[in-house]
């Protein structure tokens, strides 16, 4: 049993000599931590690119859904270089969509460009989006402002 252990890389004889000159052998299990940490390693990449690929999937179905028809194989194509090759954030292309919708605007290129501009601003997380900015700035002055009365003084 413990031979087979051993030669699965999961246990280790080392020894070494003590204080009076004793060859000491003792069980190491510090391959068998190795392996478990690799492994965890492993896992923790793989869901990432788990829920990396979900997101991307999101954005697909929600430009379907907003454009009201399938993707042709080039706008897939268009889409899926936007994750693989100008390494856009799935939730920063969502704002672009946004964005485009909310100008009616339902159009990969009107989308590239917003991405491309928003790249030249260096705006590359949702949060830096002018939106998100403007929303927030607006919930900040709305704050600022002083209270107004109810009262109906034209009617007086």
């Amino acid at each position: 049993m413990i031979q087979s252990l051993i030669e699965r890389g999961f246990l280790s004889i080392p020894s070494y000599k003590n204080a009076e000159g004793k060859a000491v052998e003792f069980y190491s299990l510090d391959p068998l931590y190795q392996k478990i940490e690799s492994l965890d390693q492993v896992d923790k990449t793989s869901r990432f690119q788990e829920a990396q690929a979900t997101k991307e999937g999101e954005v697909f179905e929600m430009i379907q859904t907003e454009f009201g028809r399938q993707l042709s194989p080039i706008e897939y194509q268009q889409i899926a270089e936007w994750f693989s090759k100008d390494h856009y954030e799935p939730d920063v292309v969502k704002e672009a969509l946004k964005e485009a919708v909310l100008n009616q605007a339902y159009s990969l290129k009107y989308i590239d460009r917003i991405l491309m501009n928003w790249a030249k601003q260096k705006r590359t997380k949702a949060n830096d989006t002018p939106r998100v900015n403007d929303y927030k700035q607006q919930n900040a002055n709305a704050q600022d402002l002083p209270p107004v009365p109810m009262n109906k003084w034209l009617n007086k």
